[in-house]
């Protein structure tokens, strides 16, 4: 299966690294990148592998992992070519466009999000706390990284980062378009929260 990747950096390299590696039948084809350059260094020494105008063309399959402003329309791209897309999160930084590939998926099943928190320890030991205790009032959660990307805020950190830790469903590893929507709504009503004192808020639909 030729997997073409959208995105060359930390996530997107990962996921090349990743594909040629340690995915049986995975070929990486192609990667795109607005830096031409860094694509190029990801596909560094894997055979074939090619740095094009333009990714989602010529693939079997897509990973989209560029910055989240920029998932909906790679995403829609191959949806209209019924093409499977991994997105790494978030689905798309709005609502609307949540709702615009929930829609063009059609219930197919073509579109699963990297949304990998359920499975981190400090998150399952959170949620078996909450069970033991009850439904709680608040929750205050610290996540440190090496360093944080440029323009982080408070708010970024919950819309493009925790996103995943909002979503609620089966435990499947593969979350769907729906649970991407889902999430980004509760996101934005955090979000509206924090920037207003801790009042409660109502999530979108």
């Amino acid at each position: 299966m030729r997997i073409g990747v959208v995105g060359a950096g930390i996530m997107g390299t990962d996921h090349v690294r990743t594909l040629h590696g340690q995915v049986s039948g995975a070929e990486v084809g192609l990667v795109a990148d607005l830096d031409p350059d860094r694509a190029a260094a990801a596909v560094a020494g894997i055979p074939g592998a090619a740095v094009p105008a333009e990714v989602v063309r010529d693939s079997d399959a897509v990973v989209v992992a560029s910055h989240g402003s920029t998932h909906a329309e790679p995403t829609l791209a191959r949806l209209a070519a019924d093409t499977p897309v991994l997105c790494e999160k978030p689905l798309a930084p709005t609502v609307a466009e949540c709702a615009r590939i929930v829609g063009a998926d059609r219930g197919r099943g073509l579109v699963t999000l990297g949304f990998l928190r359920r499975f981190d320890p400090a998150h399952l030991a959170l949620r078996a706390a909450i069970a033991e205790v009850g439904e709680p009032l608040v929750v205050h959660c610290v996540s440190r990284n090496v360093s944080s990307a440029p323009g982080s805020t408070s708010e970024s950190s919950v819309t493009t980062s925790w996103v995943d830790g909002l979503r609620a469903g089966s435990p499947s590893p593969l979350a769907s378009a729906q649970d991407g929507l889902r999430a980004t709504a509760v996101a934005d009503a955090v979000v509206a929260s924090m920037k207003d004192g801790g009042r409660t808020v109502a999530v979108a639909g």
